[in-house]
């Protein structure tokens, strides 16, 4: 007997089909694979995983049990498969076109969910602790509030891992339903989810792109934050328009089409949507043109406040009262708008304060120099100065200058000044007057 038939042979029988012996050979061969791969995994790769990633005991506990089930299901199929012992359960679909469904096709439906289930959570848990150190990294060198924001990754991994697996799962079972007609296309289930997979991880991709790993390049170049979010939403609006072609590429409808089918709606619409037009392209020419960047400090029709986030079609305005402020982007590119901390992160402002007449104004000088200088948020350079402003009614009118780079909180600041100029004006006898008027009183002859 050469080797060819004793390989050939039969071993034994199960559920009605023949074990041979090269199938059994080759089970324990792969089955033995699989337990060393499974033994690295548990006692190597994942202990390491979890400290580089700081994983909670919960997450843990949940990952392994996960590997488990999906190493279970994984030795089922290959014991199914291998062994040539796959029993069909039912049939489906039209009967000229009737498919079985077999024990091995299940069992590849829960192991396709069990590994995106299991990529889901370690990719979370990876991109989650990346964000986390670099938001800490930032704030390193970031006031309160300044730090340049975004929505943690989960969210971002869910959707691209199970739709991925509804995919594979209709291809499995080849299921090709057909939704309905556009453009003269038959758009089946696959397509549209192969075209919302496309935007899904499009959006994944941006996020990466903007928040990770173009971090570290922030940081070295010392990049603002406007710039950041100018730099971040125009990448973003670049992939998600090649993630729309490259999406209604996969559903075989020719962008071609679509516009001249639409061109007459465009046209309508175009017409009675001409402001929002408007403040969309502006809204593009902010982030190109950076007139405006996020956290500027802008004063618009008496209102100041600081720059929030610029989309594509309006912009967020915190006031100083904490009050969100929607601000429509034509308006902050066709009408006059102060940008308090456009070219230089400081403004100059001022005091006004009176004397009464015959006080020493070399001594008010003096004080109200003392009151600026030991302020804490104001710049020693420039300096601040005094000037005699005008011989008024009532008073000798003074103005105190200073520059400070508090913008927001200015209010505060000029608050602080008046309490000190007061305390020490008592402290040295000058005098703040109060209107006063003379009045003369004739008397007239009958």
């Amino acid at each position: 007997m050469n080797l060819s038939d004793l390989f050939s042979q039969e071993v034994f029988t199960l559920w009605g089909f023949s074990i041979t012996l090269s199938a059994l050979v080759f089970l324990c061969l792969t089955i033995l694979a699989m337990l060393l791969t499974y033994n690295y995994i548990m006692r190597r790769w994942l202990p390491g995983y979890f400290g580089r990633e700081e994983v909670n005991d919960e997450k843990q506990a949940k990952i392994k049990r996960n590997i488990k089930r999906s190493y279970l299901l994984l030795a089922a199929i290959v014991f199914l498969l291998i062994g040539g012992i796959d029993y069909p359960i039912f049939a489906y679909g039209a009967s000229e076109n009737s498919q079985s469904l077999y024990i091995s096709t299940i069992l590849e439906v829960l192991l396709i969910f069990q590994i995106a289930q299991l990529f889901d959570w370690i990719f979370s848990e990876v991109l989650v602790h990346r964000y986390v150190v670099y938001q800490k990294e930032g704030d390193k060198d970031k006031k309160e509030g300044e730090k340049l924001t975004a929505s943690p990754p989960r969210q971002l991994v869910q959707p691209v891992m199970y739709i991925l697996a509804v995919i594979l799962v209709l291809d499995q079972l080849n299921i090709q339903y057909e939704l309905f007609t556009a453009f003269g296309k038959s758009i089946t289930i696959t397509n549209l989810l192969v075209a919302f997979f496309i935007l899904f991880t499009t959006r994944l991709l941006a996020w990466i792109v903007t928040q990770l790993a173009l971090f570290s390049y922030y940081q070295k170049k010392e990049i603002n934050l406007g710039t950041q979010y100018a730099i971040n939403q125009l990448l973003k609006y670049v992939f998600y328009v090649f993630a729309i072609l490259l999406s209604l590429e996969f559903m075989d409808i020719k962008l071609s089409i679509v516009l001249g089918g639409a061109a007459a709606l465009l046209v309508g619409i175009g017409l009675g949507l001409q402001q929002t037009f408007n403040d969309l392209v502006c809204g593009i020419i902010l982030l190109f043109e950076r007139s405006v960047e996020v956290g500027d400090i802008l004063e618009i029709d008496n209102m100041v406040g600081t720059v929030k986030s610029i989309g594509v079609r309006t912009s967020q305005v915190e006031t100083l009262a904490n009050i969100t402020v929607i601000v429509p982007n034509s308006k902050l590119v066709g009408e006059m708008v102060i940008n308090w901390s456009h070219f230089q992160n400081r403004v100059r402002y001022k005091v006004k304060v009176g004397v009464a007449y015959g006080s020493d104004t070399q001594l008010v000088k003096k004080v109200l120099l003392q009151v600026a200088t030991a302020h804490p948020k104001t710049m020693k350079r420039p300096a601040p100065f005094v000037r005699f402003a005008d011989f008024g009614d009532s008073s000798l009118d003074f103005e105190l200058y200073f520059w400070s780079r508090e913008m927001v909180a200015i209010d505060d600041v000029r608050s602080d000044m008046r309490f000190d100029i007061d305390r020490l004006f008592r402290e040295h006898k000058i005098e703040i007057p109060f209107p006063q008027r003379d009045v003369w009183i004739r008397k007239t002859k009958e």
